[in-house]
């Protein structure tokens, strides 16, 4: 079964780190107030991988990520990670036609979704690997892999 996954840039963790399952998926502008930056929703076909180029909002410190799971358990559902400060210039839209690797600055983080949980697997400047949208090569380990 394919799994939704919304990602949350925040300025503050401390509501996150107090909200239920529910609250956060139903309502996450509510709950989260002036925290909320920014989200994006994806989906995650079973036993795929998917690459995503998200811009990261220059306020951002941290990013909470959660799974749609039919039965969140604990908080294995969601998962956080502080950011690096960056430059504002680090922050800025990529177009489209440069969209493909990532450049060695680039940060990345990497999620694994199995089961019923979402475990981070790697931060880090990309360093010349990794993926952003769609990588011809699948030997590298892509963003975000679903494992049944």
């Amino acid at each position: 079964m394919p799994t939704v996954v919304q990602l949350f840039q925040l300025k503050d963790t401390l509501r996150v780190e107090q909200a239920s399952f529910q609250k956060l998926w139903n309502k996450p502008e509510a709950l989260l107030e002036e925290d909320l930056l920014q989200v994006a929703e994806f989906t995650v076909p079973p036993n795929q991988s998917i690459g995503r180029w998200i811009q990261r909002d220059p306020q951002a410190r941290y990013v909470a990520v959660m799974g749609l799971f039919r039965q969140p358990l604990g908080y294995a559902w969601r998962t956080l990670t502080v950011l690096p400060t960056v430059s504002k210039s680090q922050c800025g839209q990529q177009p489209e036609a440069e969209r493909g690797l990532p450049r060695s600055t680039d940060e990345q983080l990497r999620f694994k979704l199995q089961g019923y949980q979402i475990d981070l697997l790697k931060t880090g400047p990309s360093q010349g690997r990794g993926r952003t949208f769609e990588d011809p090569n699948p030997s590298e380990q892509p963003p975000f892999r679903r494992k049944t």
